[in-house]
């Protein structure tokens, strides 16, 4: 159950602060009562929800409800309005100079008083909404470190920047309100106007650019874009990374992978070569050697080496230079066989149960 809203009355005359108050607390709200600046200003500072103060000018004793007014806006955020007798034009525009939460005439009938409260109660709380978005602007956009620029997408023009874009490009805030995206954005402007488009119809949020700074230096960027309404217009509200280290570094991986992989092939063809050559020198020597024993042991030492051989190959030709599976490589040790030693014949049939 929401508590009913809180209203300080500050009145001299207690008869009047009596029946305004059992009149405020007959339509639901929760009253206190002052009698004095002194007692005002005790009671604004024991109670930290008051809503709204409804101040009599002429508090008796010389007290001035419009300077015990100024004393409490000057310190909190609780809304005056004035609830007095005074038609003097000289006090009544001193009043309404410090406060613009209404002057209530003490002779207003019930309802007028009422809805004059509401009112200023109803300002007051825009008041605080907008107080809060503002902080939270401040929070997000102006004392966020990330960089963040504002976009009209029709123009390019650069509507508002964060002190981190500032520092970022090495321009002043008013020098980046004064450019268009494309002075910075390294692509053609036809390039920047088809992104800004893609970004405004979000058919695309993350962008990946080249960035001048203000000394020339380009930067890589990535940019997470997307559109927002301010002040009527839709634009799009840009959030930059710097990416120009990892780029770097990314460049570089990609470098040195690439001649490691022509290295790889380098060693494995030579690797293979070699091999081929000691089997193709051991099978000649072989083919030369009339003593049966020595010639099968040559025959059986170049076999194993072409064995050696295709599991090499097989091995530099998988993704995985640990394994392979052992069933696709006897299927092709035994075709090399099959190939090695029946080169004359046409009748032997290979068949393999390898599951």
């Amino acid at each position: 159950m929401q508590k009913p809203e809180k209203i300080l009355l500050v009145e001299d005359e207690a008869v009047i602060a009596i029946s305004t108050a059992e009149m405020l607390q007959n339509n639901g709200y929760d009253v206190i009562v002052a009698h004095s600046s002194e007692e005002a200003l005790k009671k604004v500072e024991e109670n930290s929800h008051i809503d709204l103060v409804l101040m009599d000018i002429d508090l008796g004793n010389g007290d001035n409800g419009i300077e015990t007014a100024e004393k409490i806006m000057a310190t909190t955020n609780i809304p005056v309005s004035f609830l007095s007798n005074h038609i003097d034009k000289s006090v009544v525009a001193q009043a309404e100079s410090i406060t613009s939460f209404g002057y209530i005439s003490k002779n207003s009938s019930e309802s007028v008083l009422l809805a004059s409260m509401k009112m200023a109660l109803s300002l007051s709380d825009a008041i605080k909404e907008k107080k809060q978005k503002e902080k939270l602007y401040e929070a997000m956009f102006e004392k966020n470190r990330a960089t963040k620029l504002l976009i009209d997408p029709e123009t390019r023009q650069i509507i508002e920047a964060n002190p981190a874009a500032c520092d970022f490009y090495g321009y002043s805030r008013k020098e980046l309100q004064s450019m268009l995206i494309s002075d910075i954005n390294i692509l053609e402007e036809e390039e920047v106007q088809v992104e800004l488009q893609r970004a405004l119809k979000e058919k695309r949020k993350y962008f990946v650019f080249r960035h001048r700074l203000a000394s020339g230096e380009i930067r890589d960027v990535e940019v997470h874009s997307g559109p927002i309404e301010y002040e009527g217009k839709q634009l799009l509200f840009s959030i930059i990374h710097d990416i120009t280290e990892r780029v770097r570094a990314e460049n570089a991986l990609k470098t040195a992978l690439q001649e490691k992989d022509l290295l790889m092939r380098e060693i494995q063809h030579r690797v293979k070569n070699s091999l081929a050559i000691i089997t193709g020198v051991i099978g000649l020597q072989a083919s030369r050697t009339k003593e049966i024993h020595q010639h099968q042991t040559l025959l059986n030492i170049r076999d194993r080496i072409f064995s050696l051989k295709n599991l090499y190959d097989l091995l530099s030709r998988s993704d995985d230079f640990r394994s392979i599976r052992i069933d696709i490589y006897l299927n092709e040790i035994s075709i090399s066989l099959m190939q090695s030693y029946t080169m004359h014949l046409r009748n032997i049939e290979l068949k393999t149960d390898l599951a």
